[in-house]
């Protein structure tokens, strides 16, 4: 089988390639400084960003041996995010979720007492979003098939959301908008009950009103699902292709910072999503 990727111009798939495997590092995992040890995340990354220019690791046994031994430390693996990471690399390495089943009742132990889960206060600053453990938490747990309560998962959502259609806490964000409808999502709403923060999306994408690499994943992932990204892919295409460095990888603004394996897996998502970077069939 032969996978072809329809891709936008200039961007060099076997460039962005040769970076994601310059991150790989002596222990089997990948980190963007290209030192070990390896982490979780930038490993997922990797990974991630491997699949979707539809390559596989150089060392796929190494990755997973590594993944195996972060998995059995349990100071790696303790919270929501660090589960949901395990879920990732369990995906993106084509294992059984089975594996992770006996991290559920800790994700589940997270669940507090507005129905949503993790903390909705006093969140760490470099938190994305006070929905983001909320997401990843219901994420972990469908996947499994554990029971979750929409109702007051839909009840702490609703808290949040602004009169502009879109969510936050004091003011709409992209980041809390995606996380929102992205959790919405999971329990199969239809796309008519995006529609308040669609309409928000929309706006945010017909201004760009983006700076980050981050923003843009956000805004187009968001409008990604209620099949709304394809009408922005110009100026998605255009803003990702603008943070490219000389290495291979993708950084957080067209005109500072270093490639990050984050940020390349973020350029090339958003790639996906509007169409400039998809896998074709069999050849």
């Amino acid at each position: 089988m032969v996978t072809t990727i329809a891709v936008p111009p200039h961007l060099d798939v076997s460039r962005v390639a040769g970076y994601i495997e310059s991150c790989r590092v002596a222990d089997g995992g990948y980190f963007f400084a290209q030192i070990p040890p390896a982490g979780g995340q930038d490993t997922y990354f990797a990974l991630a960003c491997l699949r979707l220019l539809g390559r596989e690791p150089q060392d796929v046994p190494g990755v997973r041996r590594w993944v195996e031994e972060w998995r059995r430390k349990h100071s790696n693996v303790w919270g929501i995010h660090s589960i949901y990471l395990l879920f990732g690399l369990l995906e993106e390495l084509g294992e059984s979720l089975n594996l992770a089943r006996p991290y559920a009742a800790a994700v589940a132990s997270e669940e507090n007492s507005l129905g949503g889960y993790g903390a909705y206060d006093n969140v760490y600053v470099q938190t994305a979003s006070e929905l983001l453990a909320t997401y990843e938490a219901v994420s972990v747990l469908t996947r499994l098939g554990c029971a979750v309560n929409h109702d007051r998962v839909e009840g702490f959502l609703s808290r949040y959301r602004q009169r502009d259609g879109g969510f936050g806490v004091r003011r709409s964000t992209l980041a809390s908008t995606y996380y929102a409808n992205a959790t919405l999502a999971q329990f199969g709403k239809p796309a008519a009950s995006m529609e308040g923060a669609n309409l928000y999306l929309r706006r945010r994408a017909r201004r760009w009103d983006v700076s980050f690499l981050d923003d843009v994943f956000w805004l187009i992932q968001g409008l990604s699902l209620t099949g709304s990204s394809a009408a922005f892919a110009h100026d998605a295409a255009t803003h990702v292709l603008a943070c490219q460095r000389a290495q291979g990888g993708f950084a957080r603004a067209p005109a500072i910072g270093i490639p990050t394996l984050e940020y390349t897996y973020y350029a090339l998502q958003v790639l996906d999503s509007v169409g400039l970077l998809v896998r074709g069939g069999e050849r």
